[in-house]
């Protein structure tokens, strides 16, 4: 959610916050988040029921995949229209590799965290081997 100001005089926030002609602002959430113990029990250890208990426990909408309550999908007029065939289709792709293949990493373990700007992801150079099942 990139946004770039346009108007020669620049724009100023209700806040009183002005910001000049060609700045560049950036909407994200910070991935550090996903990891804060107080947001989540447990952050480091996989759980794979982590939000079905969420969204059995709390607002169901909050915690859901297509929700727009983490800026993920945008909000507002920007809100993507395709989320939820988006999501559908990533699920799908999820579970044809989970009941098709054998996943694992090259050397056994999970690739170390990569942490750039807001994002905190798997190092994307490390090897993961596919094998397809019999």
């Amino acid at each position: 959610m990139n946004r770039r100001v346009v108007s020669p005089s620049g724009f100023t926030f209700s806040t009183g916050v002005h910001l000049p002609y060609g700045a560049t602002i950036l909407g994200v959430t910070s991935a550090a988040a996903s990891r804060d113990p107080e947001i989540f029990e447990n952050p480091d250890e996989f759980d794979g029921y982590r939000f079905q208990r969420l969204r059995n426990s709390v607002d169901r909408n909050q915690h859901a995949f297509s929700g727009t309550s983490t800026l993920h999908w945008g909000l507002g007029k920007h809100t993507c229209p395709g989320r939820f065939f988006a999501s559908a289709e990533i699920k799908l792709l999820l579970a044809k590799i989970v009941m098709k293949y054998d996943v694992r990493t090259k050397d056994g373990r999970r690739p170390d965290d990569v942490c750039w700007e807001l994002a905190n992801s798997p190092d994307t150079n490390a090897f993961i081997e596919f094998r397809k099942r019999g």
